[in-house]
């Protein structure tokens, strides 16, 4: 127990031993609370066989303090390189991919003195922040960079995409460097409303891409109204999909499914005459890259181009890919990383 924090309080305003606490005796009279926390400061031990009840109010506020220091601090977020190829040349880097409901639980939230959490949109208020923090990071960057953000069906709806319309009028970051990835729950909607928004927010240069290729059920009927329509960029291709029951260590291409590598080529082959482009992710393994390479898919992610990177790290790679940063107006933001 060395390290922690004993929290106690008495209705009789008196001590009391921290046996009976420790045992879990219960006493109708006194109302006693725990709290343990590794960082809190004035901890005494629990050698001494009374604690005062005096000293109370200095833990709560020592505990109010950090949490008011943390209240807008921002978890820092993982980014993944999105990598670009054209005919004939290397793999260039193209912006970078970010989930954001990966860390709204690691975000710190108000709690109402009765010690309930406040339930009004948690979702909604939390993607709002984390969207604000990811725009001013993108900013940063340099103009030919772009930023894919990977939504849920239950937080894609048509609040989400007027939502995404504000922070981009608010901040730096243009549309034409917005990606939208979304799964096919969302585009096999008949929400009008929906449809309306997603146009307005294309018209504007941002593109949509549908995820679920090689790991959900997609039916190509639906893409094909959606592309015609004018509602579809692209299509998320999971190269994971490829590899045989069990993965293997090695990534030879004998030992690639061959049967999923011919059904795949040829699904990739007609996502690519309705004009969509074809992001592949999870290439972990050189055989994985060759078949990418060689279905022609312009975009690619995984562990054979690079792997999740901080913000810090992202934004040195874009000096180093360009050579120079965007001289926008950068939005200073605490993180935990200390940017």
């Amino acid at each position: 127990m060395r390290g922690y924090t004993l929290f106690c309080k008495s209705r009789t305003k008196r001590g009391f031993p921290l046996k009976s606490i420790i045992q879990g005796k219960k006493d109708s009279k006194r109302k006693c609370l725990l709290i343990l926390d590794k960082d809190a400061e004035g901890y005494s031990g629990l050698d001494s066989s009374h604690y005062d009840v005096s000293s109370v109010g200095i833990f709560a506020t020592n505990l109010r303090n950090r949490r008011a220091k943390q209240k807008n601090t921002l978890p820092d977020l993982q980014w993944l390189p999105r990598w670009e190829r054209r005919e004939g040349e290397d793999y260039t880097l193209l912006g970078a991919q970010i989930d954001i409901s990966q860390c709204w639980l690691a975000i710190p939230r108000r709690i109402s003195r009765s010690g309930r959490s406040q339930r009004e949109k948690p979702y909604e208020n939390i993607n709002h922040e984390l969207l604000r923090f990811a725009f001013a990071q993108a900013a940063s960057w340099s103009s030919n960079k772009r930023l894919m953000v990977s939504f849920e069906d239950e937080t894609f709806n048509h609040e989400t995409v007027t939502q995404l319309c504000e922070l981009l009028s608010e901040s730096d970051l243009s549309a034409s460097c917005l990606d939208v990835l979304i799964p096919e729950s969302c585009v096999a909607q008949n929400d009008v409303r929906l449809f309306y928004y997603w146009a307005t927010l294309r018209d504007q240069g941002a593109r949509i891409f549908i995820k679920g290729l090689g790991k959900t059920d997609i039916s190509l009927s639906l893409m094909w109204r959606r592309s015609i329509g004018g509602l579809l960029d692209g299509v998320l291709f999971d190269a994971s999909v490829l590899m045989p029951t069990g993965g293997v260590g090695a990534g030879h291409s004998s030992l690639l499914d061959t049967r999923a590598v011919d059904f795949y080529l040829g699904i990739l082959k007609t996502f690519r005459n309705l004009g969509l482009r074809i992001y592949a992710t999870n290439i972990d393994y050189e055989a994985v890259l060759s078949f990418v390479m060689h279905a022609g898919c312009e975009e690619a992610s995984g562990e054979m181009l690079g792997g999740v990177l901080t913000s810090a790290q992202m934004r040195e790679k874009c000096i180093a890919s360009k050579g120079r940063v965007s001289t926008r107006k950068r939005h200073i933001i605490r993180t935990t990383e200390g940017l």
